[in-house]
């Protein structure tokens, strides 16, 4: 018998045991969301049961809420209605809500997390396919929008950028040349970051909130999905849990998702950071699961091959941060994309005054988050 705590605070009771074939717990219990099979522990004394050992103590779940400290913290979240003395918007979170939770430093950062062009081609709004009429028709149109003289200093770079990017695509070797780049780079990096998130929308306009699964540490295991069948499924590609839609389940499924997690993949993150998280997320490698396996059961495999996206979304930003643009760089042609040329491309796009980028590029119209 061990006792578990629900989301709500209240302890069950729950008669386990451990099935013949070593694969997995079997649980008794009267708690529907918890299902019929699962892997418990209390992620707040990260207390792990021995799968090996047969001999089940009784144990004690994670502090129920009216015993929980009541230390609370605040998490800067852009946008929110409830703001501090310098119009940022904060969140309060709990004792048990800081183990849950985990955000992207973007400190200083924030006007370079957006959706915008990351090549040549998209700047000019362009086909890869493109000839040299279209690329020198879309060239002279944007060129006039984002003049220095018309649309200031803050337009200086980009000016500069198109110039080079005209002067690379206009050639038809360099364009050819330059395309192939642009098709490695995408596939690579899961094509340009938008801005948009993948998941749908479901909550609350003012939840400043949202869910992610870091499928780098995910297992496959298809807990999340029985507790919260609404907010996760499991891609096909990779055989992970990925949210399909935010707050499609009531607060306190979602919860017991979490807590039911073996390996403590899903976390509650920053609405306004939802979407990097999810882009970035995409680069990621991911370990077999197989190896995953074999490395927990004690029979080590290869290296970990998994990366963060957290970590991927932070230099992200960082390239984009410290991206410079050269005068000297007017007008050169170019055979290479790299990580620089996007992050400078985008950066110098996320500098124009918002007019400007609607009139040029009302595809890339940036998707603010805030909490009406």
């Amino acid at each position: 018998m061990i006792f578990l705590s629900t989301s709500n605070g209240h302890q069950i009771a729950a008669r386990v045991r451990y099935n013949s074939n070593h694969t997995s717990w079997q649980c008794q219990k009267g708690l529907q969301s918890y299902r019929d099979q699962g892997i418990f522990r209390s992620r707040q004394n990260k207390y792990e049961q021995n799968f090996k050992d047969t001999r089940l103590k009784p144990f004690k779940g994670r502090l129920t809420r009216d015993s929980r400290p009541a230390t609370r913290r605040s998490v800067n979240l852009n946008g929110g209605s409830a703001s501090d003395e310098n119009g940022t918007a904060l969140i309060f979170l709990s004792e048990e809500d800081r183990y849950y939770y985990k955000e992207i430093c973007d400190e200083d950062m924030h006007d370079v997390n957006g959706g915008a062009p990351g090549d040549f081609f998209e700047l000019l709004n362009v086909e890869l396919g493109a000839d040299s009429k279209s690329v020198k028709t879309a060239y002279r149109s944007l060129q006039r929008l984002v003049h220095p003289d018309i649309a200031g200093e803050r337009a200086e770079d980009l000016a500069v950028l198109l110039n080079s990017a005209y002067a690379t695509l206009s050639d038809k070797d360099s364009r050819t040349a330059y395309a192939a780049e642009v098709k490695r780079f995408r596939a690579e990096e899961g094509g340009s970051f938008t801005g948009h998130a993948v998941s749908e929308w479901r909550g609350h306009p003012g939840e400043q909130r949202a869910v992610f699964v870091d499928e780098s540490v995910c297992i496959g295991c298809m807990n999340c999905t029985y507790c919260a069948p609404n907010t996760f499924y499991m891609e096909g590609e990779y055989g992970r849990a990925r949210v399909s839609a935010q707050w499609a389940d009531e607060e306190e499924a979602i919860r017991e998702a979490v807590d039911i997690c073996p390996v403590d993949c899903i976390f509650f993150v920053k609405r306004a950071q939802l979407a990097l998280l999810e882009f970035t997320m995409k680069a990621c490698k991911r370990e077999d699961i197989a190896i995953m396996a074999r490395r927990r059961s004690g029979n080590m495999g290869p290296g970990a091959a998994s990366e963060s996206p957290f970590v991927r979304a932070e230099v992200f930003l960082k390239y984009r941060a410290e991206a410079r643009v050269q005068k000297e760089e007017d007008s050169i042609t170019r055979r290479f994309h790299d990580h620089q040329l996007a992050a400078s491309i985008s950066k110098a796009w996320l500098q124009l005054p918002e007019d400007i980028r609607e009139k040029g590029w009302p595809a890339w119209e940036r998707e603010y988050l805030t909490a009406e």
